[in-house]
């Protein structure tokens, strides 16, 4: 739809880039943004930091332009305009995209095309609050995109700097894999949204279990982007009150036939259930879901979510399970040390289990310069841990990592702490 036409009411009905596609017309950059990943010696020990004001954000944006903004994030500068710039190799692409065609070129170009009405990097407009007008502003997010010399170099809108780079607090750390591998946008939203409310539950609450966190239902459209505030007074005006009556919205935006899913059944079938599986299917989290109910009136959807690979069941584990900003922060150190011999997943259980990063590093460099082949990798790691081993010796050769045992197959021996073998017992039941 023509983004400046209005309907009869004047209304502008925006839907979301993704409701617009019309997969027998989709071009072959949608193509690539809906397909996952394959090369993952590229993506699968990434991550990338995004501001929390930047993921709840209400707008709209293509899935092309959220995971250019990840991969982007992994080479980035600062010009003297106070804009992020982000420059991304062509080869780069092909091989995360996994694509040799030359089509490739032409559909970057076509993205980069501000004279295209949709479809281009463009679209991922969002809507912040000015604390100082009181207003909602409506913000782009990518201000221009060029494809020139095999490379393809994004600015950032510099209002929107201190959410990108430098970041400090309130943020949230995503997987460049995981973000690859979802095919839908609906799907990435709804990741970046819960994993972000996840991460601040933790900080505040910090403790085993599961987190359960509600939306009314027009809230989490809003924040998936199937709808938007944009050239809506009466809804601009309603989202700028501290506590919107989503209701009075409902009202209004089914009136004005905005919401394309305005039948709750429809949002379940087409948006939250294929997401939800989604996510369970291909990331660190899991998700349960249950509408909540007024009366007979479905108004809203309360998720469940839970990381399953993480230890709860020790209460002294579950105190160090606090991800506060300053061990997200390890995390990404040790990450960048200990990528090429372990995963993320089995680096976040080495902080976990350790409390602070210096016992890791401690037990790694015993790992790096052990003198004999060691079969299971993580056994050895986790046990350097538990002892406390840092003395280093000769430098051994190191089994791959492919040939690395499952975290949970290694045989703990001689502990005493009763406890910690009940954890050992649950953490293998949950893996048989």
């Amino acid at each position: 739809m023509d983004k400046n036409k209005m309907d009869k009411n004047g209304v502008t009905p925006f839907l979301s880039a993704e409701d617009k596609l019309d997969n027998k017309n989709e071009t072959f950059m949608e193509r690539l943004a809906n397909q996952s990943a394959t090369s993952h010696d590229i993506t699968s020990f990434k991550t990338y930091r995004k501001s929390n004001s930047l993921i709840n954000a209400k707008g709209r944006g293509t899935l092309m332009a959220q995971k250019l903004f990840a991969i982007g994030m992994q080479r980035v500068t600062v010009d003297k305009t106070n804009n992020v710039v982000a420059t991304i190799l062509t080869s780069d692409l092909k091989k995360i995209f996994n694509t040799n065609s030359g089509s490739l070129y032409t559909s970057i170009e076509a993205a980069c095309d501000h004279s295209k009405s949709d479809g281009t990097l463009f679209d991922w407009t969002i809507m912040q609050k000015d604390d100082e007008k009181q207003e909602i502003t409506a913000r782009a997010v990518i201000t221009d995109a060029i494809f020139k010399n095999g490379k393809l170099t994004i600015r950032f809108n510099n209002s929107l700097t201190n959410d990108i780079v430098n970041i400090k607090n309130n943020y949230t750390i995503l997987s460049l894999k995981e973000t690859m591998d979802m095919k839908s946008v609906y799907s990435l939203r709804l990741l970046e949204i819960l994993k972000s409310a996840y991460s601040l539950s933790c900080y505040h609450n910090p403790g085993p279990g599961e987190r359960v966190f509600d939306y009314h239902i027009v809230e989490l459209k809003f924040d998936l982007g199937i709808i938007t505030p944009e050239g809506d007074s009466k809804i601009k005006n309603e989202l700028n009150n501290d506590n919107p009556d989503y209701d009075k919205i409902q009202k209004w935006i089914t009136k004005n036939k905005i919401d394309k899913y305005c039948l709750v059944g429809d949002f379940q079938k087409r948006v939250i259930k294929p997401s939800v599986a989604e996510i369970n299917k291909k990331t660190d989290i899991h998700l349960e879901y249950e509408t909540i109910r007024s009366g007979r009136k479905v108004t809203g959807i309360r998720f469940f979510v839970s990381k399953p690979d993480v230890i709860t069941q020790n209460n002294e584990l579950a105190a160090n399970n606090n991800i506060s900003i300053s061990e997200d922060d390890m995390l990404d150190e040790l990450v960048d040390l200990m990528h090429n011999d372990f995963k993320t997943s089995e680096i976040r259980i080495f902080l976990q289990l350790a409390g602070n990063m210096d016992k890791v590093k401690n037990a790694y460099e015993y790992f790096k310069t052990y003198p004999k082949d060691i079969e299971n990798t993580v056994g050895f790691m986790r046990e350097a841990i538990l002892k406390g081993y840092s003395e280093t010796k000769p430098r051994r050769k190191k089994a791959a990592v492919n040939e690395q045992a499952n975290f949970f197959d290694f045989e703990q021996r001689d502990y005493s702490d009763e406890e910690y073998r009940q954890i050992e017992e649950h953490m293998r039941n949950r893996n048989s």
